[in-house]
């Protein structure tokens, strides 16, 4: 549920776990910009994906993928989070790099 940037605890209960590379893309973006305009960002990558690999993609995604109960530790781990994936798909927004985790994640 992108399309309410308001956290979800009940989003994670819905992820799974996957082996580091397995992940295809860790999706970044901030909480701040316009979750529609995200939403069709993160579509059109997601039909150009399909197209070229002739399934759905395997995303890492805040909203779903961080215990919001327990952010402490997971966002600690946010570096191998990211680094389990193959490729990092920016949805960018006017206050993207205005948002601290973003600029992290860029580097």
């Amino acid at each position: 549920d992108i399309a309410d940037n308001r956290p979800n605890a009940a989003l994670f209960l819905k992820s799974r776990a996957t082996a580091l590379g397995a992940c295809d893309a860790f999706i970044s973006h901030s909480w701040h910009d316009d979750p529609g305009l995200k939403w069709k960002a993160l579509q059109s990558w997601r039909a150009k994906f399909v197209a070229q690999h002739g399934r759905e993609p395997l995303v890492w995604i805040d909203k779903c993928c961080l215990d919001q109960t327990n952010l402490d530790l997971d966002v600690r781990c946010l570096p191998i989070f990211m680094s389990g994936c193959n490729q990092l798909v920016v949805l960018f927004g006017p206050t993207y790099l205005k948002r601290l985790w973003c600029v992290v994640e860029l580097f």
